[in-house]
């Protein structure tokens, strides 16, 4: 327990010069321009390699062709086979230095209910061969510290990056926010305990039976990909796009999303179609598909990888969308699993939650109040929330997405942007 009457008192705005010399630095700093690096394996300096962009597609989503048949792609509108939204990601999370602002941990019931946001738009699509250029910033420093005074200091550091491919189109952008606590001792002789602020609590893991077991193989087995093309004077504001499963996650379906082909069988829709894999054994002790060391136990309640939620959050939308879609837009946002976690969502820091535009959700109060953890079941669900014509007079959809364990208690919150055919074109 931190001795509150031994920190600073920090209000938002006021900064000492070598603090906003920190600020002003981290903002001149976050610019520049990096060649392309995949997030999993692969070249390093472009072009993208095929092959590593299809193996990254294989981890999450190996049933959807548009992403491998340069044919079927190319009948379909596109160039050639699209790289998978995701594959491309802009890792740019900025930090301001520990000695000068404090340091880094949150105060008793401080921690805000939000541990990742990232806003992703595809302008247009990426193919295999691209060279791609990352030009990274720091757009602003957001002080969300109590104005009447906090020993913990709120920063929300809000970063985009732009990318380009080699003909100079601007292709993509990702904008990230994400809070920074600061505390500081007032007393020489006094050191705080920082304890690392995630994860201090977990959620009970759902004991699986028999039944579960049942409802999660019809669940899996009932996924579908659209092949015909849907266009956009079909869809409805209310409609249900049919739901995915994954899991109960273990470590071996989280390295297999992350492109490991080798671990191919585990991956417990694989069993259930071809009826064998060393992943695919019942545990009665623990309710989980799954030997020991992929269970929730035997590896220290291993969280569930933040890009977790916005690839099964793609993997719908693809399903959904057919193979006329174009994802314009991906965003997502995962919480903390904290004792100490205060302002679930909805947020009212600097967005409201998406799941706010899903009326069922809303009228229920259901918001965002867990992170996922192996054990977990991946249940990703998701609504039609809004359509319409933009500027461009290109024929959008709006889709919220989200991910349940189990019980229904919701671990991810995705809203999704998607250009469709129009009839009328």
């Amino acid at each position: 327990m931190l001795d509150t009457s031994k920190l600073e008192i920090f209000y938002p705005g006021k900064y000492t010069p070598e603090e906003q010399a920190a600020i002003d630095k981290l903002k001149a700093d976050g610019t520049g321009a990096k060649t392309f690096s995949p997030e999993m394996g692969g070249d390093t300096l472009g072009p993208i390699s095929r092959t590593w962009a299809q193996v990254y597609a294989m981890g999450y989503d190996r049933y959807n062709k548009i992403w491998y048949d340069a044919e079927y792609a190319q009948s379909m509108g596109f160039k050639d086979t699209p790289v998978r939204p995701g594959y491309v990601a802009a890792e740019f999370m900025a930090m301001l230095p520990r000695d000068v602002m404090g340091i880094g941990a949150a105060g008793a019931g401080d921690l805000v209910g939000d541990a990742y946001d990232q806003e992703v738009y595809y302008y247009k699509p990426i193919y295999p061969g691209d060279t791609l250029t990352f030009t990274n910033r720091v757009d602003d420093v957001y002080d969300a510290t109590d104005p009447n005074g906090s020993t913990t200091r709120k920063l929300i550091l809000n970063s985009s990056c732009d990318v380009y491919n080699q003909d100079g189109e601007k292709v993509a952008r990702f904008h990230y926010r994400y809070p920074a606590f600061y505390i500081r001792s007032i007393d020489p002789d006094y050191v705080p305990e920082t304890p690392h602020p995630f994860n201090r609590y977990l959620h009970p893991i759902h004991k699986y039976t028999e039944e579960d077991r049942e409802q999660i193989k019809q669940w899996i087995l009932a996924e579908k990909c659209r092949e015909e093309v849907l266009y956009w004077e079909d869809v409805n504001v209310g409609d249900i796009p049919d739901q995915i499963c994954e899991g109960p996650i273990t470590q071996a379906n989280m390295m297999l999303f992350h492109a490991v082909p080798l671990l191919e069988n585990g991956n417990l829709r694989n069993y259930y179609e071809r009826g064998h894999g060393p992943w695919g054994m019942f545990n009665p002790e623990t309710g989980i598909d799954g030997n020991g060391l992929c269970t929730h136990i035997a590896t220290a309640n291993a969280a569930f990888y933040n890009f977790t939620s916005r690839n099964l959050g793609v993997r719908l939308v693809s399903n959904w969308m057919g193979p006329k879609g174009h994802i314009v837009k991906c965003a997502w946002r995962l919480v903390n699993d904290d004792e100490n976690q205060v302002n679930h969502m909805p947020e009212d820091w600097y967005r409201p939650s998406y799941l706010l535009k899903v009326p069922f959700l809303k009228e229920a109060g259901r918001y965002c109040n867990i992170h996922g953890f192996c054990g977990d079941l991946g249940l990703m669900k998701g609504y039609i929330s809004d359509k319409y014509i933009d500027e461009n007079g290109d024929h959008m959809v709006e889709l919220v997405c989200w991910g349940e364990d189990m019980e229904g208690n919701i671990w991810s919150e995705n809203l999704f942007t998607v250009k469709l055919p129009s009839k009328e074109a």
